[in-house]
């Protein structure tokens, strides 16, 4: 089996993370969750900022801001809220307050961003990103 250099480097952190002398378990968590047909438990909210995403794109419909330690910039995943199913969403932000397991999504209001609130739902990694800063 040949490794892709993304994966190796993601067993070698774990690995390096796991030999640490008072490795702790969030070293263990915050790994980049690899493209798969896995369904993972997040919770999101939403915001209505109107500008530049740390990746340096306007904001739109299809951003969301996460912790790059587990959605990488530029990653695609599929979001589902509830029953629907909002597919190629775009990782283009990143925020001061999203750590672990949180996608942040714009929408165009802020009453929309209100109402939306904090709820749990899905994510589907299809593509891991590799924007830089």
């Amino acid at each position: 089996m040949k490794w892709s250099a993304r994966s190796r480097i993601h067993r070698i952190s774990m690995l390096v993370c796991i030999l640490a002398a008072g490795a702790t378990i969030s070293c263990l968590l915050y790994q980049p969750i690899e493209p798969s047909l896995l369904w993972h438990d997040f919770e999101a909210t939403a915001y209505c900022d109107y500008g530049f995403t740390a990746s340096g794109v306007w904001v739109r419909d299809g951003v969301v801001a996460a912790d790059p330690r587990i959605l990488p910039l530029g990653s695609v995943i599929d979001l589902k809220v509830g029953d629907e199913v909002h597919s190629n969403q775009e990782v283009m932000d990143t925020g001061g307050k999203i750590k672990g397991y949180i996608v942040d999504v714009w929408l165009p209001t802020c009453e929309e961003a209100v109402a939306f609130g904090r709820q749990h739902v899905k994510v589907r990694v299809k593509k891991l990103g590799d924007v830089n800063r």
